[in-house]
């Protein structure tokens, strides 16, 4: 398994294989400008191949949901997986996942997401 750690100014994103992990600090707001550093990142290291992306929710922070726009439109992601076992962002992804073409869900454990990620890339 092949992981490599980065820090940003907005959080933590660890890429595990064909899988990113990210950790937004408390408080932050994800932007398009967060949104553009963080996928060129992405799309360096992965050099145009499909990967998923897993928002590991540890913190509350807030996502200005137009970046899944332009996400799906500007990366080769081809699933989000929010973790977390807070309501509020079980529901707040019932609104996230309207803003992204391609398969978006909750789960209750990373090991869940990972899972979840992996099976939708085999297909």
């Amino acid at each position: 398994m092949n992981t490599i750690e980065t820090n940003f100014d907005f959080g933590k994103v660890k890429i595990q294989d064909d899988i990113v992990i990210a950790e937004m600090k408390e408080g932050i707001t994800i932007d398009i400008n967060y949104n553009k550093e963080f996928l060129e990142f992405c799309e360096n290291y992965f050099k145009g191949k499909p990967y998923g992306y897993i928002s590991n929710r540890i913190y509350s922070y807030s996502i200005n949901p137009t970046v899944y726009l332009n996400t799906a439109k500007n990366s080769n992601i081809r699933a989000i997986a929010v973790v977390s076992s807070d309501p509020v962002n079980q529901r707040n992804v019932i609104i996230e996942k309207q803003f992204f073409e391609h398969p978006f869900e909750a789960f209750a454990t990373l090991e869940e997401a990972i899972a979840w990620i992996h099976g939708v890339l085999a297909n």
